[in-house]
């Protein structure tokens, strides 16, 4: 199975400038698969882009946990779905309805790293 799609990593503009991290849970159940298959739990995506490393790293064992690097002197579009109506972001608690667009979580990350929690 080719995982790599399920950690969303996505040009916007050359150079990796400006990108989308959009990491594709599997939100199936169990019982919604073919036989002999498993629901994918976690993934842990890099690229190495011309400004540094972009990181994308997600669990969904529990919730979901989804960690990520930007590199210094890029911009990422966070584009997840909605697990719980509690967001904590690097250690502060937020109203997930505060991020919403269009049915999923959105939102503008400079350089850094992030753990984002639902």
């Amino acid at each position: 199975m080719d995982v790599s799609i399920y950690g969303g990593i996505e040009l916007i503009e050359p150079g990796f400038k400006r990108f989308y991290l959009a990491p594709r849970i599997d939100m199936r159940k169990d019982d919604e698969l073919p036989e002999g298959q498993k629901v994918l739990k976690s993934v842990k995506a890099e690229y190495e882009s011309a400004a540094g490393l972009i990181r994308s790293e997600w669990n969904s064992e529990n919730g979901l946990k989804y960690f990520c690097s930007v590199p210094e002197g890029t911009v990422a579009e966070l584009i997840l779905p909605v697990f719980s109506d509690k967001l904590n972001i690097n250690g502060i608690e937020h109203l997930t309805s505060e991020y919403i667009k269009e049915g999923n979580i959105a939102m503008t990350l400079s350089s850094g790293d992030y753990e984002i929690i639902q």
